[in-house]
């Protein structure tokens, strides 16, 4: 029986093939099911003359950036570790990591740099979570969101995912963002599987992705510490 127990990855497809290989390492075999893909928008160079600093609130706006303009000595600030990762991965100088939430983030710009120096800009998706920039104006900074990318919703669980679902073969959920937990929500209901989730454990990257899925009933619903992935990993392997 042991032979046919998965986590279910929900990461975009570049990201959950490493995932996968991480669990793998872990004895852990994973189901491969995107809920959320990323297509970077085209344009031209981006205009960064007045910019003193950069916010980064996922991977792939520095990837977005990255893709629009070869600048990389302009300062980062980053929401968290991995995003502060794949900067330096993408060569990027000079890098801090609010190593938490958007709040945290605007923390770290008020106590890292004054408004009198230059814009600050933001790299997004079409969807944001929080309110950086009213955190930020309220302080007198000028910031700019720049859309670089947008993610694209799954309108249904794959077959494999629905089959090891009915079968009792899922025994654990790795869920990385609110916006992700909130589209697996939808689909478990529109899917009719709230059941099939009760012996399943739910491993969430932070507090705002468990509480997109706490009105579905879990075995456990387990958070990581701190919302990195070598957090979460360590929360798996404590767990396995």
């Amino acid at each position: 029986m042991i032979d046919h127990m998965y986590t279910l990855i929900t990461r975009g497809k570049i990201d959950a093939v490493l995932l996968a290989s991480e669990l793998k390492s872990l004895g852990i075999k994973s189901i491969l099911d995107p809920l959320l893909e990323v297509n970077f928008i085209k344009g031209p160079r981006l205009i960064l003359d007045d910019i003193q600093l950069l916010l980064m609130t996922s991977a792939n706006g520095v990837k977005a950036f990255a893709r629009r303009s070869v600048v990389r000595d302009i300062p980062v600030c980053a929401v968290g570790d991995a995003t502060a990762r794949t900067a330096y991965e993408y060569g990027f100088t000079s890098i801090q990591s609010a190593e938490g939430n958007v709040e945290d983030l605007a923390n770290l710009v008020l106590c890292s740099v004054s408004p009198s120096k230059g814009s600050i800009f933001h790299t997004t998706g079409t969807y944001l979570a929080g309110n950086l920039g009213l955190a930020l104006a309220k302080n007198k900074f000028n910031y700019r969101r720049h859309v670089l990318y947008e993610t694209v919703e799954a309108y249904e669980f794959s077959n494999k995912t629905l089959e090891a679902f009915s079968k009792g073969y899922i025994i654990s959920v790795m869920l990385y963002s609110p916006r992700t937990a909130i589209v697996f929500a939808n689909l478990v209901k529109l899917a009719g599987i709230e059941a099939c989730l009760y012996g399943v454990i739910a491993f969430c990257l932070s507090d705002a992705v468990a509480q997109n899925i706490s009105k579905l009933k879990w075995k456990k619903v387990l958070v990581s510490q701190i919302p990195d992935q070598a957090s979460l990993l360590t929360l798996v392997r404590q767990s396995s």
